[in-house]
């Protein structure tokens, strides 16, 4: 069982570049053959499968949502055993997923976004100030996901692009940004040139982590009072504000470099959220 596990690690590899997916999937393929006992061969039988399964979210503090997500795992380790030629039936993609409801994107408003700035300016000095307003922006005028901005080179930004190595999907891509932000790059890169190679980078001339971000919000939200901030919350509002603007869908879809349009249908929800208040306040 080890080794199959082991392989299906480097099957994921090759499909996802993203360490946090790889271990996701990994470690929920692992708990749920210690949870059900389940075998290979229980993979392609259906019956026997559906009894795996179902030692799995008959738990009543489990979600649909989880539920789900244990499904997904399934359906794409039955995938890999197909591939290997372990299988011939990938029995988990006979099994329809429990209904989930879709949830709204959280975004920021303007005056929470005036908030995180006031919180930056009151919590920091001088370099972690710049370097800390400067993220934020960045996450709100390109909707680069956490992993992709740690990544961030100062060799990625030139001519109002923003080049992604390797991101989700370990797809490149290029973002095009205002005139206006490219300019406030261009200085902040003035300031910190010969620093590092690395767009954010600490105090020490080391790459930031995912540690150090939560640190930074962290701080955020304790100087602001804003409950929920984290950076996909303002990918969410860099979409919502596009459309908003009257963005086409497909335009939006593109930008923010989703597979899937019904994704990107969720902000449109959003937007119409957004217009319901706006009219309700309309005095004359």
């Amino acid at each position: 069982m080890k080794n199959i596990l082991n392989k299906f690690t480097l099957y994921l590899k090759a499909k996802w570049n993203s360490k946090r997916t790889l271990e996701y999937y990994s470690w929920h393929t692992e708990k749920f053959f210690q949870y059900t006992d389940a075998k290979i061969s229980d993979y392609w039988d259906l019956k026997k499968f559906r009894e795996r399964y179902y030692i799995i979210i008959d738990r009543p503090s489990l979600s649909n949502e989880s539920k789900k997500k244990h499904l997904k795992c399934a359906r794409i380790f039955g995938n890999f055993l197909i591939q290997e030629g372990i299988i011939k039936i990938n029995a988990p993609r006979n099994i329809n997923p429990p209904k989930v409801q879709t949830r709204l994107p959280i975004v920021v408003e303007d005056e929470e976004i005036h908030d995180i700035f006031t919180a930056i300016e009151k919590r920091w000095s001088w370099f972690l100030r710049l370097r800390n307003s400067m993220l934020i922006e960045t996450f709100l005028y390109t909707w680069l996901r956490r992993n992709e901005l740690l990544e961030l080179k100062r060799e990625n930004i030139s001519e109002n692009k923003i080049f992604v190595s390797s991101g989700k999907w370990d797809k490149d891509r290029s973002i095009y940004i205002p005139d206006h932000f490219y300019q406030k790059l261009l200085e902040y890169m003035k300031v910190t040139a010969y620093v590092s190679d690395f767009f954010f980078f600490s105090q020490r001339r080391e790459k930031l982590t995912n540690s150090w971000i939560k640190k930074i919000f962290n701080e955020i939200k304790k100087k602001s009072w804003i409950k929920v901030l984290h950076p996909h919350r303002l990918r969410h509002t860099y979409a919502s504000r596009l459309l908003e603007q009257g963005i086409d869908l497909a335009v939006v879809r593109d930008q923010m470099w989703h597979t899937n349009i019904s994704t990107t249908n969720r902000y449109i929800a959003v937007r119409d959220s957004h217009r319901k208040n706006v009219i309700q306040n309309l005095r004359f």
